[in-house]
């Protein structure tokens, strides 16, 4: 009997901890900054980022007309907010944890990508990460891998 009461307690223990999922991290991705591209290989770099982030199940990404659209409602305009600071009020804006931005540079053959990951409740970096790739390399395979370094 007090085998069975056992094996029952570890079924039980077993079924809640398993239905305790933890939930990503709901973030928010700025389109990263271009820098001597086309500002639409930026956007689509952004997107790649943002599709590799929930693809992963590495976070919720808040979808970018809902962020485009708030900041728009209340005033702001991201080529006037460029300090951590001022992203982590979009951030709060938004009700989420994280706030994604960055740059894509193209100069002598390479691509440099800076990435940002601000902290929307102390509003400082949480993580940062430059990646230097030549220029016949897959940007969406660069995206894949930036989004991997940002929460591992």
């Amino acid at each position: 009997m007090k085998c069975l009461g056992f094996i029952l307690f570890l079924y039980l223990h077993f079924n809640i901890l398993s239905s305790q999922s933890v939930e990503p991290p709901q973030v928010g991705v700025l389109d990263f900054e271009p820098r001597g591209i086309p500002t639409s290989l930026s956007q689509r770099f952004t997107e790649d980022f943002r599709n590799e982030l929930e693809k992963a199940n590495l976070a919720q990404v808040i979808d970018r007309g809902t962020l485009l659209s708030t900041l728009e409602d209340r005033g702001y305009e991201r080529t006037n907010c460029t300090t951590d600071y001022c992203e982590a009020l979009i951030g709060k804006l938004l009700d989420i944890k994280f706030i994604i931005s960055g740059s894509i540079e193209y100069s002598d053959s390479v691509y440099v990508i800076d990435m940002n990951m601000v902290s929307v409740n102390t509003g400082s970096i949480e993580k940062s990460k430059t990646m230097v790739v030549g220029s016949n390399q897959n940007l969406k395979d660069v995206s894949e891998t930036l989004a991997w370094n940002a929460f591992n």
